[in-house]
């Protein structure tokens, strides 16, 4: 078995063994060490992958831009990872709402072995913002991540390095790219304009955070949900509703402000 079919098979600890033995191997083969460091991606393994890119630039410099970007979208990585492992505060497009500073306390209640159980009035009475986009020029409703924690956000990784997050109030269109390759399964390409005026290439984890070792959770094949502090979290492949409909994140190829 190859490193490819294992992957495909849904073996990631295979995948991963075979793919380090092919890069050993054969420590020249450009699109052995990329197929790696896709894989130590997926895994989570950030520092890996990073180290794949750095030998990747001296064996194939034509790729320093590929490269270079794919780094700075490990260390948007790495702050997504401070965010919900260790009680960072995301980088925000614009001053929070009421919406966006209750889920900033309820991420400090859950980084706090959910001993901050205080809330207060507008957190026990709040609901999802009700915004309403055409979603993939068809349906036209209001959408929300199924997510407690990210109901009226959506999370991005830049490739300046930057891990952010923009409120659903705030997007005016979102264009999702097809993936094409592993990566682009765990980081999905996108446009996304916003009603400030920025419009630019942005990346959306697909992977719901703290997804650390289900297989086909990391792989983006299922979704499980777990209830935390009061909250309903997800594990595994992002989805959202659509009206009274559930859409996964791979279903999701444009949203329009209605």
């Amino acid at each position: 078995m190859n490193p490819k079919q294992a992957y495909q098979d849904g073996d990631l600890s295979q995948a991963m063994t075979l793919a380090a033995e092919v890069v050993k191997q054969n420590p020249s083969d450009v699109t052995a060490r990329v197929f790696f460091a896709e894989l130590c991606c997926i895994v989570g393994d950030l520092e890996r992958a990073d180290k794949q890119l750095q030998t990747l630039i001296t064996l194939a410099p034509e790729l320093v831009l590929t490269a270079s970007n794919w780094r700075q979208l490990i260390r948007a990585a790495y702050a997504r990872n401070s965010v919900y492992q260790e009680g960072a505060t995301p980088t925000l497009v614009a001053p929070p709402s009421p919406d966006v500073e209750r889920a900033l306390h309820q991420l400090v209640a859950l980084h706090n072995n959910f001993l901050e159980t205080e809330t207060t009035d507008s957190d026990e009475n709040s609901s999802p913002a009700n915004v309403v986009f055409t979603v993939n020029q068809s349906s036209t409703a209001a959408l929300r991540d199924l997510d407690d924690l990210n109901a009226d956000i959506l999370e991005f990784l830049g490739t300046n390095g930057n891990y952010f997050w923009v409120e659903l109030s705030q997007i005016e269109s979102l264009h999702l790219e097809t993936p094409e390759r592993p990566l682009d399964l765990l980081w999905r390409k996108c446009r996304l304009i916003t009603n400030g005026g920025s419009d630019g290439v942005v990346f959306m984890p697909t992977i719901y955070p703290n997804t650390s070792d289900d297989t086909q959770q990391l792989l983006g094949r299922s979704t499980d949900w777990v209830n935390r502090n009061g909250l309903e979290l997800g594990l595994g492949l992002r989805e959202f509703l659509v009206g009274d409909e559930v859409l996964s994140i791979m279903d999701l190829k444009s949203l329009v402000r209605a």
